[in-house]
């Protein structure tokens, strides 16, 4: 969490969208957790370097979802902030053949239930933290989904892996003006 300077109604509350959360009397917390989620998808490879996508490849946007994460006692434990693609302009078929997409390994499951019941423990929640990314993909050639690269990225990319923003300086240098 972070101090409680304000009102904690204006500490809790939590913004509608991107740009109310860096107009936040707290958006600090709400830019840490939008580097620890990108730090998690970079640990993953969900996301590459930004660059020109090819021909024929659909590019979505991004949708930048908000949320405050409450623990037992009701106190805020982190700003919680999760990029996801807007897939409502997916074309079925197109950009995807089936709408079910496994978030997590059934064997995980099992083996969280039975170590439960073999410590005694009650289950009353299991939170995986980005468990999309770790199931394992099956691309089909052809058929790729871009993400519309946003600003947040970016200066991520320039502040915390210089290394990689390098790279994407030196790829800018080699297109066409």
């Amino acid at each position: 969490g972070g101090s409680l300077a304000g009102s904690t109604a204006e500490y809790l509350a939590t913004p509608k969208h991107w740009g109310q959360a860096m107009k936040h009397p707290y958006k600090h917390e709400w830019l840490a957790g939008m580097y620890k989620h990108l730090e998690g998808c970079l640990g993953y490879g969900s996301y590459g370097l930004p660059s020109i996508p090819p021909p024929g490849v659909t590019v979505l946007p991004a949708v930048i979802a908000l949320r405050n994460k409450m623990n037992e006692l009701n106190q805020l434990e982190e700003r919680k902030v999760r990029v996801c693609l807007n897939g409502s302009m997916q074309i079925q078929g197109l950009d995807y053949d089936e709408s079910y997409a496994p978030t997590i390994l059934e064997t995980t499951i099992r083996i969280q239930i039975c170590i439960s019941l073999m410590l005694g423990l009650p289950n009353w929640h299991l939170d995986v933290s980005n468990a999309f990314q770790s199931t394992p993909a099956k691309p089909k050639e052809g058929k790729r989904l871009w993400m519309k690269c946003f600003p947040e990225y970016l200066m991520w990319l320039r502040d915390r892996h210089p290394e990689l923003w390098s790279q994407v300086e030196e790829k800018a240098k080699s297109l066409p003006a």
